[in-house]
């Protein structure tokens, strides 16, 4: 990880929220939920407003769990439209990379099903401005002030800590539904049931620690369950490619964790199996804010030795949204990425 993008993890920490008693841990002034907005602390003095937020609010709902984020207000121009479409992509990958970093035994981490991101717009924003939320897949999503106040209020109160005003209510709410490949249901329930298996084999074991054994447990599970032969060669490579990635351009897909962790361990095996470079796994330990460094390769060849961020790599390719047009295998990600 480069050093502006450690500092961009840290600086966009999450906050964590309960449906139930959601605002308990982001303001324990507030007592009880749908507390009126003066629970919070007015400012003394006014920051400039920002068009995004740099926090995400992770909500706990009774069987998933949604990702909520902030436009504050609307771009005055094309450069700050630019520069909000960035910054959303950059925190949302970030939250998704944390997330899917973890190991299964922190925080709950394999009961967690990762259903959708929501971002609360305060002011109108323009049919071009619109588009850039459309173009990473969200969509307009009614707002309901039973089902979303508690989320209003987190973000009424974070507003009124700064010295902003805002609408009673968000002018949109958008949403990026989080999707797994579209297989028929039993193959993504397999996916599921294999990451869970996974989770309680592995438990609080880091990403690293024990190179090679994620993609062989994978691999194991997916030849009794499915009977996928996989080996360390770029057909089988194929196979997964086929299996878990989504290609539906313009929207956000999921891979379940411990199937991304293990698709990242399977890539240093293929270097190793082939030849094509001495792997050294990094270990994805915790930072500061309880998240945890995402997966990494250290690859040393005749060229010499350069850092890999696989997870990183991995989650443009296989999670953030496709353009239109990119029809790019899994094993010709694996080229660029490693050789090119």
């Amino acid at each position: 990880m480069s050093q502006d993008e450690k500092k961009a993890s840290l600086k966009h920490a999450m906050k964590t929220m309960n449906e139930e008693r959601p605002l308990d841990a982001l303001f324990p002034e507030l007592t009880a939920p749908y507390a009126p907005n003066d629970g919070a602390t007015q400012a003394e003095s006014s920051e400039p407003m920002p068009v995004g937020g740099t926090q995400v609010l992770d909500v706990e709902l009774e069987d998933a769990q949604h990702f909520a984020l902030v436009c504050w207000r609307a771009p005055k121009n094309d450069e700050e439209n630019q520069l909000f479409a960035r910054d959303l992509e950059q925190l949302v990958q970030v939250t998704l990379l944390q997330e899917l970093s973890r190991p299964p035994g922190w925080g709950g981490a394999v009961q967690r099903h990762l259903e959708a991101l929501d971002v609360f717009v305060f002011e109108a924003l323009s049919q071009d401005h619109q588009d850039t939320l459309r173009a990473m897949g969200f969509v307009p999503e009614p707002f309901d002030v039973l089902k979303f106040g508690n989320r209003l209020h987190a973000w009424k109160n974070e507003a009124k800590s700064h010295g902003w005003s805002l609408s009673n209510e968000p002018t949109s709410l958008w949403r990026a539904p989080l999707r797994v490949k579209d297989n028929k249901d039993s193959l993504t329930q397999t996916l599921r049931n294999a990451h869970e298996e996974l989770a309680q084999r592995y438990d609080s074991r880091l990403w690293g620690a024990y190179p090679g054994e994620p993609s062989h447990a994978l691999a194991s599970i997916l030849e009794r369950e499915l009977h996928y032969q996989i080996k360390p060669d770029m057909e089988s490579l194929q196979k997964l490619d086929m299996l878990i990635v989504e290609r539906e351009p313009n929207r956000f897909r999921w891979i379940e964790p411990m199937i991304f962790q293990g698709l990242c361990d399977f890539m240093g095996i293929i270097l190793m199996a082939n030849k094509r470079a001495r792997v050294q796994w990094g270990l994805c330990e915790s930072d500061q804010h309880g998240g945890h460094f995402p997966p990494l390769f250290r690859l040393s060849g005749k060229g010499g030795a350069r850092d890999v961020e696989v997870g990183r790599e991995l989650l443009k390719h296989a999670v953030m949204p496709r353009l239109d047009g990119d029809q790019e295998l899994l094993s010709q990600w694996f080229e660029r990425v490693f050789f090119s």
